[in-house]
């Protein structure tokens, strides 16, 4: 900054981006070469500020208007996630005299915009070129680094500029960069002036467990259309991926035939049926009558989630989005290479494993309690084993036990009398059958404790299913199909149906909800 004597007691201040320097000569340091204290210089009032006593000077004519074109302005600071913020010359009159650039307006490419912005922090002067502002808006100066807007070739841009929502369409593929991200769900910048909103039921195909480590500021993401107003100007966004554009046993879903069999991994399970994964973004349902040949009171006893099975494709509707499935055993049947066995249990592929994985490791703690109990059993066997190869064990004291093979139990033999022959009593008889009777009880009990601790350990499995089910499912219906979708099984439910109008008197459809 070059101050300047207007009076004895009066100063302006001259800053570099107001003199004639070419943007060459500002970033190699030459500032104000040739001129020394004292020297006279003419200069143009560019703006007064009465109440801090501030004279800003020019050495360029003022133009008093903020003009679209080419402009050379100084970098202020990079704002992390969401631009730069510039210092435009003061002979562009402005009442705050600092731009704005977009992450949108950056590059031509958004993949170029990261590296781009390093480049930039090396910098202190950079031409841009200086937008049009919209109506009603005349205290924001927006300006951009696009290539195609400073030489005005547009053959290499990858990322074009949208500046009004009727630019969009419903569909479109679209990216952008994350502006904010709450709880429900993270705001996305498409365009100079225009943010899009990403509900948190369409971020992503799966469950996002933190949000904001996902989906930081500056993220540059990929998404498609969902909806738009044009008149509140609003855009909503989805992340997921499009049915229509996933691949199930290694084909896309349009060339999906009819009557096809498929493998999945159970999704959720509703009283009007069950939906099925068959790929990451693509998930079939199963109606209850489809399910069985006969008919069945509860689903959930028959199926559970992650489980893996094997179904038949009914109908692949591309307009709706749905695919038909059926798991009837009869019709499983038909399945080649299928017995129903396999098919009941689901005989899927490899990338079924990823989804059922946490469900896996429950049964193999389940196992695992089975072989400890299998161990202690096998010793009882070696023991008795052991009895029967050894014949009877002698005992000093004249007592042996011996295997009555006639009557299957162990027997107890008095010592021999005088003539050498054995007398078994009926006392003794009777103390043989009481510890028999205690062994037997003691074998049942051993057996019913090992069923037991094996009953709480499948019902501990089937409660970590649901549990992981319960995440990867959508249960909070946040769109329209998401609410025709569970009004379907649940018609008379008062509260689903208030909440349907609430959502369609937010989005200002009126008409929609008058049907209602």
């Amino acid at each position: 900054v070059l101050w300047i004597a207007l009076t004895p007691s009066l100063a302006g201040r001259l800053s570099l981006l107001d003199t004639d320097k070419s943007l060459d000569e500002m970033n190699r340091g030459e500032h104000f070469t040739g001129l020394k204290t004292g020297d006279p210089i003419e200069t143009f009032i560019a703006s007064h500020d009465k109440e801090k006593g501030r004279i800003d000077c020019s050495l360029v004519p003022v133009t008093r208007s903020v003009r679209e074109g080419s402009v050379v302005v100084e970098i202020d600071r990079v704002l992390e996630g969401d631009g730069i913020r510039v210092k435009i010359p003061g002979h562009i009159l402005h009442e705050h005299r600092y731009g704005h650039i977009n992450l949108t307006d950056i590059a031509d490419d958004f993949d170029e915009v990261r590296s781009r912005i390093e480049h930039l922090r090396s910098e202190n002067f950079v031409e841009c070129f200086m937008l049009p502002r919209s109506d009603g808006d005349n205290d924001r100066v927006r300006l951009s680094l696009r290539e195609s807007r400073l030489s005005g070739k547009s053959a290499n841009v990858v990322d074009p500029e949208v500046g009004f929502v009727s630019d969009l369409n419903v569909g479109q593929s679209i990216r952008g960069f994350v502006k904010s991200t709450t709880s429900k769900g993270c705001f996305v910048s498409i365009g100079t002036d225009l943010v899009s909103r990403v509900l948190l039921s369409n971020l992503s195909d799966h469950f996002v467990k933190n949000i904001e480590r996902s989906f930081p500021p500056g993220k540059l993401i990929s998404g498609r259309i969902q909806s738009l107003d044009k008149e509140s100007k609003q855009v909503e966004l989805t992340l997921r991926m499009d049915m229509t554009e996933g691949t199930v046993n290694g084909r896309s879903v349009s060339d999906l035939p009819n009557g096809s069999f498929v493998s999945g991994v159970i999704k959720s399970i509703t009283d009007f049926g069950v939906f099925i994964r068959l790929s990451d973004s693509v998930t079939g349902l199963c109606h209850r009558s489809q399910l069985f040949d006969g008919r069945v009171e509860d689903i959930g006893q028959k199926f559970s989630p992650g489980q893996r099975v094997r179904a038949k494709v009914l109908k692949v509707d591309l307009e709706r989005k749905r695919i038909s499935l059926c798991m009837k055993p009869s019709v499983l049947e038909e399945d080649p290479g299928q017995s129903v066995e396999a098919t009941r249990e689901g005989g899927g592929d490899d990338s079924d494993k990823d989804l059922e994985r946490n469900v896996d490791d429950d049964d193999d703690e389940s196992e695992g309690m089975d072989e400890d109990d299998d161990e202690d059993d096998d010793d009882d066997d070696n023991f008795e084993q052991g009895v029967e190869e050894n014949g009877a064990l002698d005992v000093s004291d004249g007592f042996e036990f011996s295997e009555d093979e006639e009557e299957g139990r162990v027997t107890q033999a008095s010592p021999p009398d005088e003539n050498g022959t054995e007398d078994s009593s009926d006392s003794d008889d009777g103390e043989t059958e009481e510890q028999d009777d205690g062994h037997e009880r003691k074998k049942k009990s051993s057996k019913e404790k090992r069923e037991r601790k094996r009953a709480l350990a499948k019902q501990e499995v089937e409660m970590r299913a649901k549990e992981e089910a319960l995440h990867a499912s959508m249960e909070t219906p946040v769109t329209s199909e998401d609410f025709e979708r569970l009004l379907m099984g649940t018609p008379n439910s008062s509260i689903l149906w208030i909440k349907y109008l609430a959502l369609r008197l937010s989005l200002s459809q009126l008409g929609s909800a008058r049907e209602i």
